[in-house]
């Protein structure tokens, strides 16, 4: 069988199941815990994995479901990116899917994090919305914010300009506030619906 259809046949991990593989290895190692205590640790935080099982995940001989994968990161004390990807973020071209287009490690540790698209056709700004939760997003949609989270957002930027150009004069803190009103002009809706 040739290595690419060995690759891409059911059942064989994939490029992330082998970096999940390599990274547990890796983690447990520099961690000093043997795959009995990594399994006892695992039964503790109610997700029991035998050490027989971590050594066939490290060998890629086990797949990892979302429940595991989310147990191991909480006992190594790493997120779960750090087992998904790979242990550096440079230009080295790596897969994520079997796909055959490649990017760099930067380019998916970016993506992975929720900073850019991996796919180049993906708006940048609506991926960024699609990835965060509400109250952790640089852009949000319009009406998703609650009347707290904008009266919030108002009063911030007011208090920041009332700060910022205290000593500048009102023109320059007027400007500074009409250029926040255009970028987000929700806060400040219901001043337009009152008149």
């Amino acid at each position: 069988m040739a290595v690419d259809e060995q690759r891409h046949r059911p059942g064989a991990l994939g490029p992330t199941g082998r970096f999940v593989a390599g990274n547990l290895a890796r983690m447990r190692g520099t961690q000093g815990l043997s795959t009995t205590e990594l399994s006892r640790r695992l039964k503790a935080a109610g997700r029991p994995i035998s050490p027989t099982s971590i050594t066939k995940i490290e060998k890629g001989t086990r797949r990892v479901d979302v429940d595991d994968l989310v147990a191991l990161s909480v006992v190594l004390g790493v997120n779960p990116n750090a087992l998904l990807f790979p242990d550096a973020a440079d230009a080295s071209p790596i897969e994520v899917t079997a796909a055959e287009r490649l990017n760099t490690a930067y380019e998916v540790w970016q993506w992975a994090d929720g900073r850019e698209p991996l796919r180049d056709d993906d708006d940048p700004d609506e991926f960024h919305v699609r990835v965060r939760p509400r109250g952790r997003r640089r852009l949000v949609r319009h009406g998703e914010r609650s009347p707290e989270e904008l009266q919030h957002r108002r009063k911030t930027v007011e208090t920041m300009a009332a700060h910022l150009f205290a000593e500048r004069g009102p023109a320059e803190r007027e400007a500074f506030l009409a250029r926040q009103k255009r970028w987000d002009p929700e806060p400040w809706e219901s001043d337009n619906e009152s008149r």
